[in-house]
């Protein structure tokens, strides 16, 4: 299952509260939204966008796109690949490395 990670998250949370005239319960449900479809999005390889990366506008990355209004305007959110996290593989992790009691 992936998952944003949690600087992804917050980045968007001051973008929200830098464009939006909302009050903070408005913005976090908008902020709880675009999480929600850009997770479901990657979960079930949904609606899967291809954009330039910036610094090399010859590469391609790949990632999922959320279009919704923040503070009034519509603005398209843009999680690439690398802003999840998947936590099946953390969980693994966790049952390779047990801790050792004595």
């Amino acid at each position: 299952m992936k998952r944003l990670k949690p600087s992804f998250v917050s980045a968007l949370a001051n973008f929200i509260d830098a464009h939006s005239h909302q009050d903070a319960i408005e913005n976090e449900a908008t902020l709880k939204l675009i999480v929600n479809e850009l997770e479901y999005a990657a979960n079930h390889s949904v609606g899967m966008v291809l954009f330039p990366d910036q610094q090399n506008p010859s590469v391609f990355t790949g990632g999922y796109r959320y279009e919704g209004l923040i503070g009034g305007e519509i603005y398209n959110v843009i999680a690439s690949i690398d802003d999840f996290e998947d936590l099946e593989d953390k969980y693994e992790r966790r049952q390779t490395h047990p801790i050792s009691r004595s």
